[in-house]
């Protein structure tokens, strides 16, 4: 089974230009800064005990779990403004 929460909007989580990497051209690249929040794990935490309640009404004998795999990546999506029009709407 795999949990997939949604993180709430924190202002702490942002993509940023980063101030020293740059492409060949110069242009610099996208930094992503994040950090899952305690509501966030709270959610998984919840979501893994739900999981584990599933499996043993389905007969499993054992569960075991691990959080936040990392080969499986992670699609953050929300409300980033790219660039400096407000008012533009989509791409």
């Amino acid at each position: 089974m795999v949990a997939i929460c949604e993180d709430l909007p924190e202002p702490t989580n942002a993509f940023t230009l980063d101030p020293d990497l740059k492409d060949s051209d110069g242009i610099p690249a996208p930094k992503l800064t994040y950090r899952l929040s305690e509501n966030s794990r709270h959610m998984l935490a919840h979501a893994v005990a739900r999981g584990e309640e599933v499996l043993g009404a389905a007969g499993a004998k054992s569960t075991f779990a691990k959080h936040r795999l990392s080969m499986a990546g992670w699609h953050l999506m929300g409300t980033t403004r790219n660039g400096d029009r407000s008012s533009r709407v989509g791409w």
